[in-house]
């Protein structure tokens, strides 16, 4: 195992990523397991509201301010909430500022906190 960022990141990076994870891209056949849980080998699965959310079946995508595309494994949530890896901060804005459908307030509130974070 490599060592790999980790730290505090802003409130709603986890319940963003999870939304972006709900719609994944560059599917894969079947799913990739967490090699950082020791115990548990089987595919992740985390809650957000009353729908579970599978990882490990593909990608997100993000555009930056600048117009820069980001993509990261949908196991990315997993990491930040259950291991602590700190993404860079292009790409933490990037998630935290996407517009996707019927969540406007919701980008708007998370810009404005990532920018004083």
């Amino acid at each position: 195992m490599h060592p790999y960022p980790t730290g505090p990141t802003p409130a709603g990076l986890v319940k963003r990523l999870l939304k972006l994870a709900r719609k994944p891209v560059q599917l894969t056949r079947g799913r990739h397991v967490c090699e950082l849980c020791r115990e548990r080998r089987d595919p992740i699965r985390m809650q957000r509201g009353l729908r579970p959310v599978w990882l490990g079946n593909g990608e997100i995508r993000v555009t930056g301010e600048n117009g820069e595309v980001y993509a990261a494994p949908t196991m990315i949530a997993h990491y930040v909430a259950e291991h602590g890896y700190l993404p860079p901060r292009a790409f933490v804005d990037a998630v935290l500022c996407s517009v996707t459908r019927g969540d406007a307030k919701l980008r708007d509130d998370a810009c404005a906190r990532a920018t004083t974070v």
